[in-house]
């Protein structure tokens, strides 16, 4: 049995893939509501958070199927240029995502098994931060009975 539940072995695998992004200082899973963007220090910037919004599961033969269903939200620092500026920043930063994600070799080895990136959404969240909001959607599975394993035998 592993030391980690199948869904928190994703998570990790998930962060630590976001984590090598160019253009993405920091990584932060499940951080709390509310939180202050001029708190996270400058070295941790841009930081993308993670925020989990359900986990469903289906039994089937040996496996237990989980849908997952994740918001990657990533917040800019409002440079010169104002909205614009960040605007174009956030597509290539959301197309560098993407493409980080579209191989995931590493979640597969954690059970992913299917993962796709919703539409794009890019605001102005506080005075200075923009932010870029990133629907993801996928499943991932384990033993049937042993939520530690990914074990089908």
């Amino acid at each position: 049995m592993a030391a980690e539940a199948i869904k928190n072995q994703v998570m990790q695998a998930l962060a630590a893939m976001l984590a090598e992004v160019d253009g993405i200082a920091s990584v932060k899973l499940e951080e709390e509501f509310p939180f202050d963007l001029e708190d996270i220090p400058v070295e941790e910037r841009p930081v993308l958070f993670v925020w989990d919004d359900s986990d469903d599961s289906a039994p089937a033969n040996l496996m237990t199927r989980h849908d997952l269903a994740l918001t990657l939200a990533v917040f800019l620092p409002m440079e010169t240029g104002g909205f614009p500026a960040f605007a174009a920043a956030a597509e290539t930063l959301a197309a560098r995502i993407h493409n980080k994600l579209a191989a995931p070799e590493a979640l597969r080895a954690v059970g992913v098994i299917d993962l796709t990136m919703g539409p794009a959404r890019k605001a102005k969240a506080q005075d200075n931060w923009g932010e870029l909001v990133l629907p993801v959607r996928g499943d991932y599975v384990h033993a049937a009975a042993d939520a530690f394993s990914l074990n089908l035998s």
